[in-house]
Formats: structure tokens, C-alpha cells, sequence
């Protein structure tokens, strides 16, 4: 019992301080707290649409995945590489995924080969700061 009456004081002091910090800040002229941190442009997110199929490969010419999705954000023009499609049907997981710095739109039809100088592995059907879409007008 003292031990979660001393876990909930701990919480309420400091979210009291917590609160003081953010009204000190906002009482400053000239600075502003921005509500979201941005990623692509004043976005906090880059807006990838559907770029076709690839073939993922790592430095040295290693295999890394065959069936890919490739995707590119319409405002820098950053290349996403996925395993599998985000937000897909039978909710499995994106799986292996590689990212590139473009620097013009990539207009494919068909199959690329995406040359990867690093990877990851998400176990969501979703990424953090990324929103894809399949249509662009």
C-alpha cells in the first residue's frame, strides 16, 4: 500500500512540474511549441504513394526481397521499398523495408530493382511518420 501511495505521489509531482515547464515556455514571446513534429515539409509524415513492384537488394549485391511494393513520398520524392503492402488485407506485418533519398519523380510500370545501402523490419502493418496511399492525381 505505500509503495502505490508513493507511486501516485511520484506521477502527480510530476506532472505538476511537467505542466509549470510547458506554461513557461508558452508564456515566452517569440516561441512557439510546435504541436507535432514535422517530417516532410511542414507535413509530420511522408505522403507515399504506390511507385510498382520491386526487388530489393543490400549493399554487395546481397538478395534481401523478391515481390516488393515501391512506394515514393509526392513531396521529396524519398523511395520506400516494403516487403509487403502496409495496410494490407490479410494483416501481415510490412516486414522487411529499405528507404533512399530521390531526388525527382520515379515514374515506373512494371518491376525496379531498389539498391538498399541499409534496412529494417517493422512487425506493424504500419510505419511511423509515413501515410500511403495508391492513387495520385
Amino acid at each position: 500500500m505505500k509503495k502505490m501511495i508513493l507511486l501516485i505521489s511520484v506521477i502527480l509531482s510530476m506532472l505538476c512540474v511537467t505542466n509549470v515547464f510547458a506554461g513557461e515556455i508558452d508564456g515566452i514571446e517569440g516561441i512557439s511549441v510546435p504541436e507535432y513534429q514535422t517530417v516532410c515539409g511542414n507535413l509530420p509524415y511522408h505522403d507515399m504513394y504506390s511507385a510498382g513492384g520491386c526487388v530489393c537488394f543490400y549493399p554487395r549485391e546481397e538478395f534481401y526481397f523478391s515481390n516488393g511494393c515501391l512506394w515514393q513520398c509526392v513531396n521529396c520524392y524519398t523511395l520506400l521499398a516494403t516487403e509487403n503492402e502496409p495496410g494490407n488485407a490479410a494483416g501481415l506485418p510490412i516486414g522487411k523495408y529499405a528507404s533512399s533519398a530521390w531526388y525527382y519523380s520515379y515514374d515506373v510500370s512494371g518491376l525496379c530493382f531498389f539498391y538498399a545501402l541499409s534496412g529494417s523490419y517493422c512487425y506493424g502493418t504500419s510505419l511511423p511518420g509515413y501515410r500511403f496511399n495508391y492513387y495520385y492525381y
